[in-house]
């Protein structure tokens, strides 16, 4: 216990002023601090108080220090969540930071703020990490001691540490992004007029084949194509083989004619239009 001038002092008293040293973690702005006879009674009123929170179903919502976590909004069921671990050299710094956090968030994805903390990452900190499957990020500390690190090792928890917070919050950001499921692209190519059709024999197999005119853009052999007739779908399907004068071709321009077969579709009549496109699953690149 140490007074204004830095003295170790014997008591401080009402509006009195000292600094109190060896907590394992910094307590948080507001707590309350109790004095008890020993160490052991004051491990029994922290037992006791971690199995009410227990109880009433609030731990895990609490910071390292053990004072309740703010949240301010429960992720919703079914959306990603992206948990993590926050430290810094203030308390100030956290709650900027944590307050920033929880507005990266969508309809799909959110972060997941499991403990706060100023100081050090600790061990225990390795804890409720390991215990989450948490990401540690740390604003402008020391790195932790050897035992920590050690413990960070062990339990395989990975620390992120940033001196800028907004690169702290772009790192997040990143790691959402790649939550994300890949998201489908549609990409309209042209469309096709079936003038008739033909029906093919072969050795062992045969084809149905659609005469066709290409009214619009192009049509690919790796494409996909949609049949629609009276304006309405009837059938999609892989391109099987697109043929132009007998050749088997990539593609068909606009204006000219060809052949089309359709995958698992046989049932082609004159005046089905043939809409050619290409599906593709793209990563997401923001929130």
């Amino acid at each position: 216990l140490r007074g204004p001038g830095g003295a170790h002092v014997e008591r401080a008293g009402p509006s009195g002023v000292a600094e109190l040293v060896g907590f394992k973690d910094a307590p948080e702005p507001g707590e309350e601090i109790y004095v008890v006879a020993s160490e052991r009674i004051a491990h029994e009123i922290v037992a006791r108080r971690v199995r009410q929170a227990e109880l009433e179903g609030n731990w895990g919502e609490f910071s390292t220090t053990g004072a309740p976590l703010h949240q301010p909004e429960e992720i919703e069921a079914g959306r990603l969540e992206y948990p993590v671990l926050v430290k810094a050299d203030v308390d100030g710094a956290v709650e900027a930071i944590v307050n920033s956090l929880m507005a990266l968030q969508s309809h799909e994805v959110a972060v997941r703020v499991v403990g706060t903390g100023v100081g050090p990452v600790t061990e225990s900190d390795v804890q409720m990490a390991t215990a989450y499957n948490a990401v540690i990020y740390t604003f402008n500390l020391k790195p932790p001691p050897n035992a920590v690190k050690k413990a960070l090792k062990q339990a395989a928890v990975e620390v992120v540490d940033h001196k800028v917070i907004y690169h702290l919050l772009d790192h997040v950001t990143e790691r959402l992004v790649a939550l994300l499921p890949e998201q489908e692209e549609v990409t309209e190519l042209g469309f096709a007029e079936v003038l008739a059709v033909f029906r093919m024999k072969g050795k062992g197999h045969h084809e149905v084949v659609a005469g066709c005119r290409v009214a619009k853009g192009h049509c690919v052999a790796d494409g996909r194509i949609r049949v629609e007739r009276g304006g309405e779908e009837i059938h999609e399907g892989k391109v099987a083989s697109l043929k132009r004068n007998k050749d088997t071709v990539p593609e068909v321009p606009e204006g000219a004619e060809c052949g089309i077969c359709v995958e698992g579709f046989t049932e082609f009549e004159e005046g089905d239009k043939l809409y050619c496109f290409r599906r593709a699953m793209i990563k997401r690149t923001s929130l």
